[in-house]
């Protein structure tokens, strides 16, 4: 009896200590989960964090990138408009330039034929032998003269006009040539931010 006592109380004991043996064993792999479980949620949280803030980053980058094509948008809009109005005044000027160069035509033509004219009169008085008061012949000749003068002055403020017109339309021509690379490279710009 106390044998069979011996053993059930040796059994009980050595139940005992496997029962403590697996509540410690039970208790570290829990602690053990637990310890890479919150590893685990603090890495979770650190991409999270990471994540957003990567997020908030692209976020303002495309507001910055909508802004600069908007405002290059913009840019080329009006870089355009003035494009045009560039444009519009080159016909005004052309007329301008196309007068004028009628009007140098004609004050040419007028020239030849007072200095025709001139030579007429001149191979009348020869010819015919006409002999005229001198003071009437002077006063003839200073009247051609002061008008074949005055036609010569007028066809050279004419041809300084003409000049200065043809020198604004070349300048007009290299201001629209750089309007346009500007634009050109304001739609690649353009198209490469996008």
């Amino acid at each position: 009896m106390s044998n069979g006592y011996r053993t059930l109380s040796q059994h009980l004991n050595d139940l005992k200590k496997e029962n403590f043996s697996l509540k410690l064993r039970i208790y570290f792999l829990e602690e053990c989960i637990q310890q890479k479980y919150e590893d685990n949620r603090e890495d979770i949280y650190r991409q999270n964090i990471e994540l957003k803030v990567e997020v908030e980053s692209l976020k303002q980058e495309l507001q910055e990138k909508q802004q600069s094509l908007e405002k290059a948008w913009t840019e080329a809009e009006n870089q355009s408009n003035k494009d045009e109005a560039e444009i519009c005044h080159l016909p005004k000027d052309k007329h301008v330039y196309e007068t004028l160069g009628g009007e140098i035509q004609t004050l040419h033509e007028n020239m030849f034929e007072a200095n025709q004219q001139l030579t007429y009169c001149d191979m009348s008085f020869s010819e015919e032998e006409i002999v005229l008061n001198d003071t009437e012949h002077m006063e003839k000749n200073s009247s051609l003269n002061a008008m074949n003068k005055q036609l010569q002055d007028k066809m050279n403020e004419m041809d300084f006009e003409l000049k200065s017109l043809q020198h604004a339309s070349k300048k007009q021509d290299h201001i629209i040539q750089k309007l346009k690379e500007m634009l050109k490279s304001k739609e690649n710009e353009i198209f490469t931010d996008l």
